[in-house]
């Protein structure tokens, strides 16, 4: 997993980001949604917005670029959809 993993489901579903941006589009995961890890950090931002869990800019600036390791936890629930 790279860049971000957004745990969605039991039993450790997660959205997160793939070093290997070309195998994306097919079956290479055991029931996670993989996406570039701009992309799947983008999501992160909104969903951490909508749940109440607002960052500034130089929080993500520290994080991405010392690859620290930061658990939120939302104080309000966020309704996702997964569209082909």
């Amino acid at each position: 997993m790279k860049t971000v993993e957004l745990f969605f489901s039991e039993p450790d579903y997660y959205i997160h980001g793939t070093g290997d941006v070309e195998s994306l589009g097919t079956a290479a995961s055991h029931g996670c949604l993989r996406m570039s890890p701009t992309d799947v950090a983008e999501v992160a931002r909104l969903v951490m917005e909508s749940g109440g869990a607002e960052r500034e800019e130089s929080w993500f600036e520290k994080v991405m670029n010392n690859r620290e390791t930061k658990t939120v936890t939302l104080s309000r629930p966020v309704r996702m959809s997964v569209v082909e």
